[in-house]
């Protein structure tokens, strides 16, 4: 009985706490801090945190929080709008007082995340800087060091970056992200603004705002190359030509940005958004043809250019490559011989959509060889002519046949009547192979070529059959042998055998 009694005194505070009936009412309590504020025993602590009504309080108090802040956000955004319209407008002020609001103006476009009131005052400085009393404002070195830092405020902004991993590692890469219609449709106005002041001929090489475009400067607009905005990289390509046509101690800071972008994106990262804008780019300065771009002609092609052959991506940018390897070639044979040495260094052997692609380059660059440019590759365009028409891939065939359609390539080009005596003998055995090729249209092709050499080099044709007649007579004698060599063996096994079973 004393047992029992005991076991009923311990077990009633357990059911008096778990139940809600021996609780406060929720009229008598505000909060869940009131609710425990004179418990002291950790148990019945933990059983007054398992009540409907303590987590009925925590729920309400989390809800009401959530609305405070909403609240405060709102009477912010609410704040600075009515800042803003509270400022007179530049035109309206007194011609003293223009500096000192134009700095408030800019300040309130310096934030990246206040869209509201940003456009419209961004819209209303270029207006101003249009006119005869904005030209004069431009003129003082405090309003174009507030210029340059709301700009570089909102270009250059740091942003959260993609989740990208480095090419070959697990290592993070910082990315830009893809801007949203809202943000691009203030961020617009920058850029204009921008190209305004660049363009603005109170901007010049010794202004304070053109001496704030540094090194560093450079190379952070030219990793914003990277955006999924593609009206943003225009913006930049627009800027940047800008700024290599009109301030001259500028030319190789941006010659070397964009080399540092392009030779990242072919040796660490995997991907990159502005590599046809940055060609694009590197094409108008060649066009500009300044002074700086003849010590920059080099460099550019053997170590920025011509490693742009290697990523597998190629195929997106291929077109303005090959623009850009045209016009540094023009009046250059060395670029020829660097370009077509190239092109077959770095031949896709295995992807023929790949090939096909290169096979239009290569055909360009075959034809303006001279009889100079050919002496000099001559073992490098027989190997390789070898080695392309050797394939068995039909499509890669009959684009590399298409080469004897060409009436000049066949007057006065390496694969013409003209070199055939060097040329025909490296790739005879190749034509012949084709020649009985699966595909019909790759067959007839190759007879026909073979046929054309026939009628224009009948001496040399004949040679060269008789010289592949007796290589392949020495091919099958070769492989009797080893047959013979190995039947030998065979049968040396089998006799062996045979003598151990015994």
């Amino acid at each position: 009985d004393h047992e029992s009694e005991t076991d009923s005194v311990e077990t009633q505070p357990v059911i008096s706490l778990a139940s809600d009936q021996h609780l406060p009412q929720l009229e008598e309590v505000q909060s869940s801090k009131e609710l425990l504020f004179d418990i002291e025993d950790p148990a019945e602590c933990f059983f007054y945190k398992k009540s409907s009504i303590f987590k009925y309080l925590v729920a309400k108090e989390d809800a009401s929080d959530t609305e405070s802040e909403t609240d405060s956000t709102e009477t912010q955004s609410e704040t600075s709008s009515a800042s803003y319209n509270s400022l007179p407008k530049l035109e309206k002020v007194k011609p003293e007082r223009i500096r000192h609001l134009l700095q408030l103006k800019l300040r309130i476009c310096s934030d990246p995340s206040d869209f509201e009131v940003k456009e419209e005052t961004l819209i209303e400085i270029i207006n101003f800087f249009g006119s005869d009393m904005g030209s004069a404002v431009l003129l003082d070195q405090h309003t174009q060091r507030g210029l340059m830092e709301m700009i570089k405020s909102n270009i250059i902004a740091a942003c959260p970056p993609k989740n990208r991993t480095m090419k070959g590692t697990n290592t993070v890469l910082d990315t830009n992200i893809s801007l949203t219609s809202r943000e691009w449709s203030d961020l617009k106005h920058v850029y204009r603004l921008f190209l305004f002041l660049i363009n603005s001929e109170i901007i010049h090489e010794k202004t304070c705002f053109a001496q704030l475009l540094n090194h560093q400067t450079c190379s952070s607009l030219v990793s914003l190359f990277n955006s999924d905005n593609i009206n943003e990289r225009r913006c930049l390509r627009e800027i940047f030509f800008s700024i290599f046509d009109k301030f001259k101690s500028f030319r190789s800071l941006i010659l070397v940005a964009l080399s540092s972008e392009i030779i990242a994106f072919i040796y660490e990262n995997d991907h990159h958004n502005g590599v046809k804008d940055m060609l694009i780019l590197i094409k108008s300065f060649v066009i500009l043809n300044h002074s700086v771009m003849k010590r920059w002609n080099n460099v550019l092609l053997e170590r920025v250019l011509i490693p742009l052959l290697r990523p597998a991506k190629v195929s997106t940018y291929m077109q303005d490559l090959s623009i850009c390897f045209r016009k540094l070639g023009e009046g250059n044979n060395a670029v020829k011989r660097i370009v077509i040495r190239s092109l077959v260094k770095f031949w896709p052997w295995k992807s023929h959509t790949k090939q096909i692609l290169f096979l239009d380059e290569f055909f360009y660059w075959l034809e303006a060889l001279n009889s100079e440019d050919v002496a000099l590759l001559n073992k490098v365009l027989n190997s390789f002519m070898a080695q392309l028409l050797s394939q068995s891939h039909c499509l890669v065939l009959g684009k590399a046949f298409m080469l004897w359609n060409r009436p000049k390539l066949l007057k006065d080009s390496y694969i013409g009547q003209r070199y055939a005596s060097e040329f025909l003998p490296a790739i005879f055995g190749p034509l012949v192979k084709q020649s009985e090729h699966w595909d019909s249209i790759v067959a007839q092709l190759a007879t026909g070529i073979l046929l054309k050499f026939r009628d224009m080099t009948p001496y040399i044709y004949d040679v060269c059959k008789r010289t592949h007649a007796s290589d392949n007579k020495k091919i099958e004698k070769a492989k009797q042998e080893v047959t013979s060599c190995w039947d030998n063996v065979t049968y040396l096994a089998n006799k062996n055998l045979k003598h151990n079973l015994q």
